[in-house]
């Protein structure tokens, strides 16, 4: 990365803390302090929103599941199973480990 700044900016790039160490991002203070408010059902409602669909919408790509239940899901008041997983993961051209 230092060398990518240093070809853009030149080579007087001066380096005030070398200190800093790559984290896993699971293992960063801001995954720390907010990780748990990213739940299988946030995401799920994250990339609904980010593809401008309803919950209607959503539920009917899904092969019929009702807004009421993907609301539940979205809510955390229903699990979301393997196979509705793989579902959304196949939709949302993600992996399936984004909503369980």
């Amino acid at each position: 990365m230092l060398g990518a700044i240093r070809e853009e900016f030149g080579k007087r790039v001066e380096v005030q803390d070398e200190d800093d160490v790559s984290v896993p991002f699971r293992e960063s203070e801001f995954w720390k302090k907010y990780g748990h408010l990213a739940t299988p059902g946030s995401h799920m409602k994250t990339y609904r929103e980010m593809a401008g669909w309803s919950q209607s919408e959503l539920g009917q790509k899904l092969g019929g599941i009702g807004r009421s239940h993907i609301s539940e899901y979205e809510s955390g008041k229903r699990p979301i199973g393997k196979d509705l997983a793989k579902k959304l993961a196949k939709l949302f051209k993600t992996s399936p480990a984004m909503f369980i």
